[in-house]
Order: C-alpha cells, then sequence, then structure tokens
C-alpha cells in the first residue's frame, strides 16, 4: 500500500476468537490515528505471538490513503 505516513496509537490488542483457522485464531491489533483534525481507526490480524506485547497508548506507524484515510495499515506491516 502506498500513502502518506503518519503517527497512530494501539487501542486494543487480543486474541480474535471471531476467526478460526485450522484450530487456531489470530491476535487483532487496533489502532487510531488523525488526519486534519479527524479520529480514524484501523486494525490488523497477525498470527505473531509478539502481537500480546503491544500495549494500549504504544506508538505506531501508519500509512493511509490521502484521498481515503479509511484505506490505511501499519507500517511496517505485521505478519
Amino acid at each position: 500500500m502506498r500513502g502518506r505516513p503518519t503517527r497512530g496509537k494501539v487501542t486494543n490488542v487480543y486474541y480474535d476468537t471471531s476467526v478460526e483457522i485450522n484450530g487456531r485464531s489470530p491476535w487483532a491489533i487496533e489502532y487510531g490515528f488523525e488526519v486534519d483534525a479527524r479520529a480514524f481507526q484501523g486494525k490488523c490480524q497477525t498470527w505473531d505471538g509478539t502481537a500480546e506485547q503491544r500495549r494500549p497508548g504504544q506508538p505506531v506507524d501508519v500509512v493511509y490513503l490521502e484521498t481515503d484515510p479509511e484505506q490505511n495499515a501499519l507500517y511496517p506491516p505485521v505478519q
């Protein structure tokens, strides 16, 4: 994804049991960021157990599409 970079913050990290593949569930990382004084949120899922070490309030790098900030992702991408 190409986009504009900004700083955001982790808002929540949890084991996402609403998704199950081969008997396993991924971690979900939710984050928030602002563009032109408007708040946006994003979410990514990862199988990387180190996601559990992230905490609400922790800064993260986010990229978003300038024309549609709803389209966003953590950078670097989580695996």
